[in-house]
């Protein structure tokens, strides 16, 4: 049973990844933690792509050409996707519901997200090219990949910290928590199976970095039972995790060409 203490906050702020919220500004209440949930598993995406981007050799030949290439299916399978499901939710559904009673800060609504948008565009092009080259001599490829992810982080990351700077005061002076809950549930239900899949091993990932067990335990709960469910039937939620961001061990990995798995039918990822 969770403590008093744990009870009244569930948070940990030296976990953090935020150029917001930390140990000096710790997050306060839900309308922090709102945003906190999807942000940080952005940057525990982008922190991991980054790290892999930078462990890629310049080029490749077919015996390694699968770490790039797995690079590149990740990027366009599931990260470009989980940003743009992030930006559209944003769009069309959290911050028309935040305008109703609240004016929004004027850089929350720029042009940022076109922006960026353009700039996955041009990383998601890239990779496609990759792909069709099954990873072999994708000199080019890498080079331009290695210069536009840290460009990219660097503006994402800025655009998270105007959004945690301006949006969470205006929820808690005009709206409550089971307000915020019932948008929530919009989002959860205008993502589906597919974009759950691609979002929600990322954000329980990263949310072991900064918030405690109980606070996890209520995330949870809230979850679609449908949804439970298929995590439940998940026979580790490790593999499940790495199965949808194989680069994360692969690029690290002096290990040769993955053999086939019965389990993905697709490829086999190490437990190193």
């Amino acid at each position: 049973m969770a403590s008093n203490e744990e009870k009244e906050y569930p948070f940990i702020p030296e976990g953090l990844t935020s150029a917001v919220y930390g140990p000096e500004n710790p997050p306060k209440d839900w309308a922090d933690a709102g945003f906190l949930i999807p942000h940080e598993a952005l940057r525990f995406s982008m922190n991991k792509m980054l790290a892999s981007a930078e462990a890629l050799k310049d080029d490749y030949e077919k015996k390694e050409s699968w770490k790039v290439l797995y690079f590149a299916e990740w990027y366009v399978e599931d990260f470009a996707s989980m940003v743009h499901d992030h930006h559209f939710n944003e769009e069309s559904i959290y911050f028309p519901w935040v305008a109703t009673k609240a004016e929004l800060p004027e850089k929350v609504l720029s042009k940022q997200h076109e922006d960026l948008v353009k700039m996955l565009e041009e990383m998601k092009s890239i990779c496609i090219s990759v792909k069709k080259k099954k990873g072999i001599k994708c000199a080019d490829e890498i080079k331009k990949l290695k210069e536009k992810i840290p460009l990219f982080i660097d503006d994402m990351n800025e655009h998270l910290k105007e959004e945690e700077e301006g949006i969470p005061e205006l929820l808690r002076a005009n709206f409550t928590h089971e307000e915020e809950q019932v948008v929530v549930g919009k989002i959860i239900k205008s993502e589906g199976l597919g974009g759950t899949r691609r979002f929600l091993p990322t954000l329980l990932e990263a949310m072991d970095k900064w918030a405690k067990p109980s606070f996890k335990e209520i995330f949870l709960a809230s979850i679609p039972p449908p949804i439970q469910k298929l995590l439940c039937k998940c026979a580790s939620f490790k593999m499940f995790f790495y199965f949808k961001i194989p680069f994360a061990q692969c690029c690290f990995s002096s290990t040769s060409i993955p053999q086939s798995n019965s389990v993905t039918d697709d490829y086999y990822i190490p437990d190193y």
